[in-house]
């Protein structure tokens, strides 16, 4: 989900609301508000009177003058439809703002919250400090790329984002939708993507929303990156399934995913849903464990967990298994799932004394997995009890 407030943070600031000076007074001319507060500061309210020099008063776009006990106030103005501020949605402002903003120039997007409802600017205004906070000066501080500055307000901004796109009125999607949506918005929505995420969002259903506001919240309390998402894998998981569970195994859920045309679209949530509530959680568990470590040794535990071996075969089969397995999949990647379906026709004194040679392969033989010349001397040299173990099985 895109950070669009990125490029008006770069500028160092920006007006939310109804609160530019006189034009006609240079930005010095004292303002009285509905307190009888003076300003002239540029930090003026939406009840600003901006000029009251000849007997009447000026007010931003979207309110209007009336008499008060002292001089004149500036209150909202209310449309036919009983909206003030003439109606504009937070989208609608966001997405000015980033139509405005996506040439690079700056400054811009400062006047399209001009005359915005008080609930519309407060809503920009918790998004806008959210991406200031954990953002720019945040998970992106001295690296305030396009990039990270998308990422980081999807996972740390993400529930205030959903808040300004709410319509209040529940649609009839799950929340797994709105996941791959907003991806088929960053990628094909060169215009109107504001719009286009607002829309993902508001088809969803009341509970579908529930669970997307539950996982972005547990992205919020994380520190971003693979580590945040590691750390919310169950919500996820509820999020793409709709909270449904099936009968299936972790290793039938690996193999199922594995052959998705693609990790985006609606197939790896069915896949999951496919898992009973255990093997939902041995794969959250192995996920995050693999997301959140450079060190896959301390992984293969919960890798062998899914893959439950309950076969017959041996440690010495194993290797040549997974390779054939791989031939089906294109480029030889196959997400692991090759292995732990292997391993799931793997006697479980087979299994154990695989994961035994690899938890040594990987650190000391890193990518020997061929049987060529050099790995067999690395494994005799680096790993000879584990490598015995193996061919003896």
């Amino acid at each position: 989900m895109r950070g669009i407030f990125s490029s008006l943070l770069a500028a160092g600031c920006v007006c939310l609301g109804a609160c530019s000076e006189d034009p006609s007074s240079g930005g010095g001319s004292a303002v009285t508000d509905a307190n009888s507060d003076s300003g002239g500061d540029g930090a003026l309210g939406g009840d600003d009177v901006l000029s009251d020099s000849t007997g009447g008063c000026l007010c931003q776009t979207g309110y209007t003058c009336v008499p008060a006990a002292s001089g004149y106030s500036c209150v909202p103005t209310t449309d036919a439809s009983g909206d003030s501020g003439g109606g504009q949605t937070c989208t609608q402002v966001g997405q000015c703002i980033e139509d405005q903003c996506s040439s690079g120039a700056q400054p811009c997007g400062l006047t399209c919250a001009n005359g915005a409802s008080a609930d519309v600017s407060a809503k920009l205004t918790a998004l806008e400090t959210c991406v200031a906070q954990k953002c720019q000066a945040g998970v992106c501080k001295g690296n305030a790329t396009t990039t990270c500055m998308n990422d980081c307000t999807g996972a740390q901004c993400g529930s205030v984002l959903m808040a300004c796109f709410d319509d209040g009125m529940p649609g009839g999607n799950s929340c797994g939708t709105a996941i791959t949506c907003f991806g088929d918005c960053d990628k094909n929505a060169t215009t109107g993507h504001f719009t286009c995420m607002s829309k993902c969002y508001d088809a969803l259903s009341t509970l579908g929303k529930t669970q997307l506001k539950a996982f972005t919240d547990c992205l919020a309390k994380g520190p971003g990156g693979n580590a945040g998402f590691a750390a919310c894998q169950s919500e996820y998981t509820t999020c793409i399934t709709g909270g449904t569970t099936g009968n299936s195994g972790c290793a039938d859920i690996a193999k199922c995913t594995a052959n998705c045309p693609s990790t985006t679209g609606t197939c790896p949530g069915d896949c999951m849903a496919l898992g009973s509530a255990l093997a939902q959680t041995e794969v959250n568990a192995m996920n995050a464990c693999f997301a959140s470590t450079t060190d896959q040794t301390t992984c293969l535990p919960k890798l062998e967990s899914c893959a439950t071996p309950a076969g017959a075969g041996k440690c010495s089969g194993v290797q040549a298994c997974v390779d054939a397995c791989k031939k089906g999949f294109a480029g030889g990647v196959d997400q692991g799932s090759c292995t732990i379906g292997c391993l799931h026709a793997t006697s479980q004194v087979g299994a154990d004394a695989y994961i035994a040679l690899f938890s040594c392969v990987i650190p000391k033989c890193p990518g020997c997995t061929k049987g060529d010349a050099a790995c067999t001397a690395c494994l005799n040299s680096q790993c000879p009890s584990q490598l015995a173990a193996c061919t003896a099985n």
